[in-house]
C-alpha cells in the first residue's frame, strides 16, 4: 500500500479514536478483558523487560504490564487516546511508561530496542499489517517476543468473512480488515518470526449490538444498513459469530479473536 494510503488511514483512525477516547475505558476495555488477561499471561514479564505496546489506546495493556517490567513505551496515532492514557497512569501513580504518538507501520525506535512487543485489538485498523510485523521484528531483540490479540475471521468461510468485514467497515470507517489465522501465519513468517502460537481463541468478544454501534458514533443510516446486512446473513455467519436475535433483529454477536505468540530467533 502506498505511503499516501497509509497516511490517510492514520488520519481516519485519529479522527475515529479521538472522539471515542473519553468513553473508551468504560466500555470497550471491559468487553475485551479476556484478551488483556491472555496477553499479560503470555508476556512472561521480568524486571529487565523493555516493552513496546503498539496502538495502546487508553493504555489498558501498558498499564497492566508496567508493574512487572523495567519500562513500557506505549504508542498510538490518536492524541485523544494518549491523553486519556496519561491521565490513567498519573491516577495510578505509574511512572515507568512513556506515551508517544506514532504509527505501527513506522516505528521511531532503534533496532533491537525492546524485549517484548504487545498489540491488543488494533491490527485490523492498520493500513499495512505486513509492515507492522516487519517493524515489530526490527525493534525486537533476538529472542524477543511478539504478543498480539485481535479480532479475526474464519479460514474456510469466505462469505462470512467478507460480511463480517463489511459490517465492521460500515460501523467504523477506520476499519481496514480482519485477517484469518492462515493470513496471520503467512505474514508472521514473511516478517521472519518463529510462530509459537497462532490460532482463534476459544472465547470471543461478546458485543451488544446497539451499544457497539452507538459508541462508534453510527448514524441512523449506518445502523439501518448494519441491521439489513445482519438480517440477510447466511446461517453459517450466524453460527460462527453467535448471533442472537430478538423479534427478528440482531441484539448481540460475538466476534472471534486470534491469539498470536511469536519470537525473533535471529
Amino acid at each position: 500500500m502506498a505511503n499516501s494510503d497509509i497516511k490517510q488511514c492514520r488520519l481516519t483512525s485519529k479522527q475515529q479514536f479521538d472522539r471515542q477516547a473519553y468513553q473508551y475505558d468504560s466500555v470497550w476495555n471491559s468487553w475485551s478483558r479476556s484478551s488483556l488477561d491472555w496477553i499479560v499471561s503470555n508476556t512472561t514479564a521480568t524486571n529487565d523487560d523493555r516493552i513496546l505496546d503498539i496502538a495502546t489506546g487508553t493504555g489498558f495493556t501498558a498499564l497492566a504490564v508496567a508493574p512487572f517490567v523495567r519500562w513500557v513505551t506505549a504508542i498510538d496515532v490518536s492524541p485523544g487516546m494518549l491523553a486519556e492514557a496519561r491521565k490513567s497512569a498519573e491516577s495510578n501513580g505509574t511512572r515507568n511508561i512513556a506515551f508517544e504518538e506514532a504509527a505501527a507501520e513506522s516505528l521511531p525506535f532503534d533496532n533491537e530496542a525492546f524485549t517484548k512487543v504487545t498489540c491488543r485489538i488494533a491490527p485490523h485498523h492498520f493500513a499495512d499489517p505486513q509492515k507492522f510485523l516487519d517493524e515489530a521484528f526490527r525493534v525486537l531483540t533476538v529472542q524477543g517476543r511478539l504478543i498480539i490479540v485481535d479480532t479475526t475471521v474464519p479460514d474456510n468461510d469466505e462469505e462470512s468473512s467478507t460480511l463480517q468485514n463489511e459490517i465492521e467497515l460500515e460501523r467504523d470507517g477506520s476499519h481496514v480488515r480482519n485477517y484469518s489465522p492462515s493470513e496471520w501465519n503467512r505474514m508472521l513468517r514473511n516478517a521472519g518470526f518463529e510462530i509459537l502460537h497462532c490460532a482463534a481463541a476459544e472465547i470471543g468478544i461478546a458485543i451488544p449490538l446497539e451499544s457497539w454501534m452507538q459508541r462508534a458514533g453510527c448514524t441512523d443510516h449506518q445502523k439501518c444498513r448494519i441491521h439489513t446486512l445482519l438480517k440477510a446473513a447466511p446461517e453459517s455467519f450466524n453460527k460462527t459469530f453467535s448471533v442472537i436475535n430478538e423479534d427478528g433483529r440482531c441484539v448481540s454477536l460475538t466476534w472471534q479473536r486470534i491469539e498470536i505468540l511469536a519470537t525473533k530467533t535471529n
